[in-house]
């Protein structure tokens, strides 16, 4: 079986190695990109990644903005995307659904719940996938 590719857009270093770390651990092939527009230009460009783990407070372009992007392009209509957000507003929350998160984590959160959140979605994208 052929490790999954994950993208990680987040700003915060310290969020980021963590989130690599766990990742890779568990087998995951992963890129990471520090801001919306980086994240963006790597999907445009390399077209490569099973999941997108996306902070929603990013620079240039926010994870909203980048959400919405992905979703009205056919390359990335279908690619699960977790939202990961210190913002725990309703409205943040619904927002995210409306834009066509497949989930919202807010952070704090506990890795351990994360990697089961996004084994489901991979799981849930290769059953839709055929």
């Amino acid at each position: 079986m052929t490790s999954k590719s994950i993208l990680i857009i987040e700003d915060d270093p310290t969020m980021a190695y963590l989130l690599r770390y766990v990742l890779e651990r568990e087998g995951y092939a992963v890129e990471h990109r520090s801001d919306g527009r980086q994240g963006w230009d790597y999907l445009s460009q390399q077209g490569a990644a099973d999941l997108v783990v996306a902070d929603v407070m990013l620079p240039y372009i926010d994870g909203f903005e980048l959400l919405k992007s992905m979703r009205e392009d056919s390359r990335w209509q279908h690619t699960p995307v977790v939202l990961l957000t210190a913002r725990e507003q309703e409205l943040d929350v619904t927002r995210a659904f409306d834009l066509g998160a497949d989930d919202y984590v807010k952070k704090p959160f506990s890795p351990i719940e994360l990697l089961a959140r996004i084994r489901r979605q991979l799981a849930r994208a290769e059953r839709a996938a055929g």
